[in-house]
């Protein structure tokens, strides 16, 4: 049985109000054991997400606390090779779903170079990331595409 630390539960309950301390991990976590919708809480972006994968996916508490949303900020969460990387930004920006990026490298130093020495090339090769502004600061850049 993996050990969830006692942030992760209280990180649910912050997220939608939603306890699930001393319950079973292999327990389906369903739409009708959410709280109501209209609770304060601290990211609406993230206690959508939370709500949505309950909603359609019913998720067991352990899956339900190894999600992004629960562990980090909630951001869309990148996990594997450069290659892995690389199809997944590239899937979202052929969708449509994704007009940039912030990237957060984790974990350590060799996989921020893994990033800016092999993904960020291959993004640049796709047409996915700029390699040349035409401005020389970011406020001429934005003021130029603002008019």
């Amino acid at each position: 049985m993996i050990y969830y630390t006692r942030k992760k539960y209280e990180a649910v309950q912050t997220l939608i109000d939603l306890d699930l301390r001393g319950k079973p991990l292999d327990q389906i976590v369903t739409s009708d054991l959410l709280p109501n919708n209209d609770v304060s809480v601290r990211s609406q972006t993230q206690a959508n997400l939370l709500r949505s994968l309950i909603s359609g996916k019913e998720p067991t508490i352990e899956e339900l606390l190894s999600r992004p949303e629960v562990v980090g900020s909630g951001h869309w969460v990148v996990v594997g090779t450069v290659e892995d990387a690389l199809a997944s930004i590239t899937e979202w920006a052929e969708a449509d779903a994704i007009d940039g990026f912030i990237a957060l490298p984790g974990g350590s130093i060799q996989s921020l170079t893994l990033f800016c020495d092999q993904l960020v090339p291959k993004l640049v090769e796709k047409g996915l990331f700029r390699e040349n502004y035409t401005r020389k600061t970011l406020r001429e850049h934005l003021l130029m595409n603002k008019k």
